[in-house]
């Protein structure tokens, strides 16, 4: 009998006490206490590859006990942590043993294009679980046949429709991810002050939450204080405990442009929240935003269009109100114990 259940391997960030800072510790998280819950603490073990090229011995002593003794191992590692930690497991693991990939971000159909060798070993595996169904349709043009997607999940609170508050006055906008090159925190604010110009009146404010990611993160949150009161910066926020912040806001700016996004956290904060989701056309929110339904997406560094679109909202809350509500009612599709169950199906 195999002594784990489960064998979780990706960034859990468990050695810190401080808040996890991106979607991939979050999800990796969010599966390990899942699992934990079911099938109970002890027969789940995790492997933290966190900065894991620092701690490559420690990291390479608990693959080679864990991995023989293991039932299931899922894999959940970023980019850069694939291509060996596949080759690793599928030497150790048991012939009988199931091999999973559930794949954070949007890299993986780009990496195994260009990579064939690394390709031939993920077709090996029980199941590669991207996030979002244009992955899976582009490792399926590459032949793979064990595709299927597991959406990017998370416990949140079930809200009710009366928990959703109409915008009254000033309209409270935030952003809430990492404050990093790519994300459009800056465009979220230059847009915002221009609605505002335009309209003649304060009719928006923005609260800008994460941490800031380098130099790009650390002079946002310095230009910050030069648009209070209109712009303010509110720190970090649990990424298990957002909905207490969320959902005093109307609407959750989400201007990234990274091609590799896959399944934002960001989105799921938004639905779950029950509020407007409004960010760039990018793949990934092209497919998750219901265009004038849940939110609306612009074109990338469409300046004008993302600044006549916050006018015409200011001359119609009601409009944001609804789509509010159509936000807490699209978090359905994305409830975590039915996506953690899915994924449990394929389980040993």
């Amino acid at each position: 009998m195999d002594k784990f259940k489960i064998l979780i391997i990706g960034p859990a960030h468990l050695s810190s006490k401080q808040t996890p800072a991106g979607g991939q510790e979050v999800k990796v998280r969010a599966f390990f206490n899942h699992f934990s819950s079911k099938f109970g603490k002890k027969s789940v073990f995790i492997v933290d590859t966190t900065n894991w090229k620092k701690h490559i011995i420690k990291v390479l002593f608990r693959l080679l006990y864990a991995c023989p003794r293991s039932a299931n191992i899922v894999l959940m590692p970023g980019k850069n942590g694939i291509r060996i930690l596949s080759r690793i497991c599928l030497i150790l693991k048991r012939r009988k043993s199931k091999m999973f990939l559930l794949a954070i971000g949007g890299w993986l159909p780009s990496i195994t294009l260009e990579k064939p060798s690394l390709s031939r070993i993920l077709k090996k595996f029980d199941l590669i679980a991207p996030e979002m169904e244009y992955m899976k349709k582009g490792l399926e043009e590459q032949g793979f046949k064990n595709v299927s997607v597991i959406r990017n999940a998370r416990p949140f609170v079930k809200l009710e429709k009366k928990q959703i508050k109409r915008p009254s006055g000033v309209i409270k906008a935030c952003t809430f991810s990492r404050i990093a090159q790519g994300k459009g925190v800056d465009f979220a604010i230059k847009i915002i002050l221009e609605a505002n110009k335009r309209l003649g009146y304060r009719a928006y404010c923005l609260d800008v939450y994460g941490a800031p990611q380098g130099k790009y993160g650390h002079d946002i949150i310095e230009s910050i204080d030069s648009f209070s009161p209109i712009v303010n910066y509110r720190g970090i926020v649990d990424a298990f405990d957002t909905q207490k912040t969320l959902t005093k806001y109307d609407l959750l700016l989400f201007f990234t442009s990274i091609s590799s996004e896959g399944f934002p956290g960001t989105v799921l904060d938004a639905y779950h929240s029950g509020l407007c989701l409004i960010g760039f056309d990018t793949v990934p929110l092209k497919e998750l935003i219901v265009n004038g339904e849940t939110g609306f997406t612009v074109g990338i560094n469409d300046y004008e269009a993302a600044v006549s679109l916050l006018v015409r909202l200011a001359k119609n809350q009601d409009k944001i109100y609804d789509l509010k509500i159509n936000s807490l009612v699209k978090s359905g599709d994305y409830d975590a114990e039915k996506i953690f169950s899915k994924f449990d199906s394929f389980l040993l």
